[in-house]
């Protein structure tokens, strides 16, 4: 509990602060004290404030020490730490919460609500820079969103079925260049041999098909083919080119581990 605490920032305290204090997530009046307690005690250099008898009679000041009350204590205030650092990943993207609220409003039936809210969610992926194997996912969440909502008013004039096949492919062969360039660096490093599981496909696929839409799967493919064409340097020039071209389609660490990539050839 404690290590979990000593990661929060102060923002994140802030919040957490409140989190605990909401009836909707908690309404054990134990986890809030005990939460108050370690906020003060903050940042826990002074052991002797940290044991759980101590702690007990300091929040449960008038009663007789008891190893299950501090137990449940400790134990509901861990798990309402995890909610709201869960909550903090998933509100970090807001494609994320649009997309989960497109998808309830297609189930509740809403399809006036839906429509208009899958077009928000449409607009808002095609404005945001980001072009990484991502993108592919989320598209692939919208548009099969799109087919099980036409799909539930005629099954004879579904749309975005053939469009969330795309996506799905375009996320997974991305996923995999990836995965493979992964496997190939930590090989170099460590003699372990990884399985080249459906990757040789993956590249035929790559090699048959228009990539031009997708600057994850061009990126990746272009960084094996430069980890796996040592004596030939056409692909690592190559490889600078699309860095260059592309490198604010990437999230920053992203970008740092392809500049990496580059950086390990040379």
């Amino acid at each position: 509990l404690l290590e979990l605490f000593k990661s929060l920032d102060k923002v994140e305290i802030k919040k957490l602060r409140k989190w605990v204090r909401s009836p909707f997530f908690n309404q054990r009046e134990d986890v809030i004290l005990l939460f108050d307690y370690l906020d003060k005690n903050r940042p826990f250099d002074k052991p002797e404030r940290l044991g759980r008898q101590y702690i007990f009679s300091k929040i449960f000041s008038k009663e007789s020490y008891d190893e299950k009350k501090i137990g449940y204590a400790q134990s509901f205030l861990m798990a309402e730490i995890k909610k709201f650092i869960a909550y903090q990943e998933f509100s970090q993207d807001e494609m994320r919460p649009q997309i989960y609220v497109t998808r309830n409003l297609r189930k509740r039936g809403l399809n006036r609500h839906f429509e208009s809210e899958w077009k928000i969610a449409n607009e808002l992926l095609e404005k945001q820079p980001l072009r990484n194997a991502d993108f592919h996912f989320y598209n692939f969440q919208l548009q099969n969103e799109q087919y099980e909502y036409t799909n539930s008013l005629s099954r004879k004039q579904p749309k975005g079925l053939q469009e969330a096949s795309n996506e799905l492919t375009n996320y997974f062969v991305a996923q995999k260049l990836k995965q493979g360039c992964d496997k190939l660096s930590h090989q170099s490093l460590i003699s372990t041999e990884y399985q080249r599981d459906f990757l040789e496909k993956v590249l035929t696929h790559v090699t048959q098909k228009d990539i031009s839409n997708s600057p994850a799967i061009q990126m990746y493919y272009q960084v094996y083919k430069t980890i796996t064409s040592t004596k030939k340097t056409e692909s690592y020039f190559l490889l600078k080119e699309l860095l260059i071209k592309f490198q604010n389609y990437f999230p920053k660490k992203e970008v740092k581990d392809l500049y990496v990539f580059a950086i390990n050839y040379c």
